[in-house]
């Protein structure tokens, strides 16, 4: 296709009113060309081969296409933050990739630290239930993330203190012989502490939880 014909394919259509024949460059007769995103008077479209009408057209898709992908590009750029003049291929990918990294590493702390055993299935009581994340962070909001993430470190803190409770009862009954009772009470209220600091834990406003 000669060069001077292809840019005036590719170039915008010129407005209705302009009635100038971007073929042949006749005044007072042109239309827009259905699908192919130029102006030709009525004997240019009757001459043409259907051929060079069907490129013409791929072309004016192949424009739109382009102009459809410039949108996303701009839509995904900015959601991401990046400028208007960093918005090549390498840094949007880049972008994406981190994002995606970030992710993997929530969800990995995410499974490895806060997943506690499910409530059983009415429905299926006899199977085993699933586990459950103590965080959601599938539609909250920063501010709502970081709520649940504070009653989550509560609740690993509150079941952490609760096992060394049960520890020192556990190790109190194994001593051998008879232990002195000063001992044994320092022992049993060492434990009755620890339990009652895990019920604060769980307990919300306190200044145990604000700390």
């Amino acid at each position: 296709m000669p060069e001077d014909l292809e840019n005036r394919l590719t170039r915008k259509s010129a407005p209705y009113t302009d009635k100038t024949c971007d073929l042949c460059g006749a005044t007072g007769a042109a239309k827009p060309m259905a699908g192919a995103n130029i102006d030709a008077c009525m004997d240019c479209m009757n001459t043409m081969p259907n051929s060079l009408v069907a490129c013409w057209r791929e072309i004016a898709e192949l424009r739109e296409r382009n102009d459809e992908m410039s949108d996303v590009v701009d839509s995904v750029s900015s959601t991401l933050g990046i400028g208007s003049k960093a918005r090549t291929k390498e840094t949007i990918l880049t972008n994406i990739d981190n994002m995606k990294r970030f992710t993997e590493l929530l969800h990995s702390m995410e499974r490895q630290f806060f997943m506690v055993p499910g409530a059983p299935d009415e429905e299926y009581p006899d199977d085993e239930p699933e586990p459950v994340c103590l965080l959601n962070s599938w539609g909250s909001t920063p501010d709502e993330y970081l709520r649940q993430l504070g009653h989550a470190l509560r609740e690993k803190q509150s079941v952490a203190v609760e096992d060394y409770a049960a520890a020192l009862h556990c190790w109190l009954k194994e001593q051998p012989g008879n232990p002195p009772k000063e001992f044994v009470d320092g022992v049993y209220h060492a434990a009755e502490q620890a339990e009652r600091h895990a019920k604060r834990l769980r307990t919300p406003d306190t200044d145990a939880n604000r700390a």
